[in-house]
């Protein structure tokens, strides 16, 4: 009987289409979220659950091993009979790739082996960009980049670590539907007072400056004694600080967050119509009117 051998390219084919019958349910039913995603398009801050991952390591990029760092984590899953979860975390330089471990499946986990860490992670507070397309470094880079700019004019958080990948869609989703996000961690920085006591009361008003005779500090002073009454409707205090490198005055909202910084006086017209432009004042203005 005359045999045949198969040609490179048509057992390739043959083990493309057994991997697609073999993996495809496992990426098309809906896999539990660790966490909820963020919309493409979208900037925010968010906090990250507490939790346990299962990492693998290669050298070099991300983009260069992600198949090879997919496989010892899906070969321990397997074994261990661990459910598949979204999204897959990516460190990009010094390639590592994360999976989450659902909550209920936790007791699954037998410990690090075969080339795969198991990790206690505490909850993260992370600044977050959403994107759609294609998981490659060109759209990973482009992503980082306007992550960084949205973060850099947020005065009330700074990064504390480095940017990683985060993907939310399997091997056989098409490109132009596949979702991704760029986390940033971050941490709320501090001012010089604390804040908490006004939260839901007032909005506060912070005066830094390098002394009291500073000529800038004198004149805000009188501007806020002019508008008093202006100030006390929009239940604003004003707390200073002495000893600043610069003059700076910051704007808090009752929400607790930073919402105008500026390094001269305020010009306390355009102050107050910054403030009666936010939905929380115009509910005031509203309840107001009804009384």
């Amino acid at each position: 009987m005359n045999r045949s051998l198969a040609s490179p390219d048509h057992r390739a084919t043959k083990l493309a289409a057994f991997l697609a019958t073999a993996l495809f349910p496992l990426f098309a039913m809906a896999a539990e979220e660790a966490f909820p995603p963020t919309a493409p398009g979208t900037s925010e801050v968010k906090t990250l659950p507490a939790g346990v991952l299962l990492k693998s390591e290669a050298t070099g990029s991300y983009f260069q091993n992600s198949g090879r760092l997919f496989g010892p984590l899906f070969r321990y899953i397997s074994d261990h009979n661990i459910a598949m979860t979204t999204p897959v975390e990516a460190q990009i330089d010094d390639a590592a790739m994360f999976f989450w471990v659902a909550p209920g499946e936790i007791e699954k986990v037998a410990g690090s082996k075969n080339g795969v860490e198991v990790i206690e992670t505490p909850e993260r507070t992370v600044a977050v960009r959403g994107a759609q397309g294609g998981y490659n470094q060109r759209n990973y880079e482009q992503t980082r980049s306007e992550l960084e700019n949205w973060l850099a004019g947020q005065s009330d958080w700074r990064a504390t670590d480095q940017p990683y990948g985060v993907y939310w869609n399997g091997p056989f989703t098409p490109w132009f539907l596949k979702t991704y996000e760029v986390h940033i961690p971050v941490e709320r920085v501090a001012t010089a007072f604390d804040l908490s006591s006004y939260r839901w009361k007032n909005r506060v008003l912070v005066v830094e400056t390098p002394s009291e005779t500073d000529d800038a500090f004198a004149e805000q002073l009188a501007r806020f004694e002019a508008t008093a009454a202006d100030l006390s409707e929009r239940d604003l205090v004003v707390k200073t600080q002495t000893g600043a490198e610069n003059f700076q005055v910051s704007l808090y909202g009752k929400d607790g967050g930073r919402k105008w910084r500026q390094s001269e006086p305020l010009d306390m017209d355009t102050l107050f119509a910054l403030i009666d432009s936010m939905p929380m004042r115009q509910a005031e203005m509203r309840q107001q009117a009804d009384r």
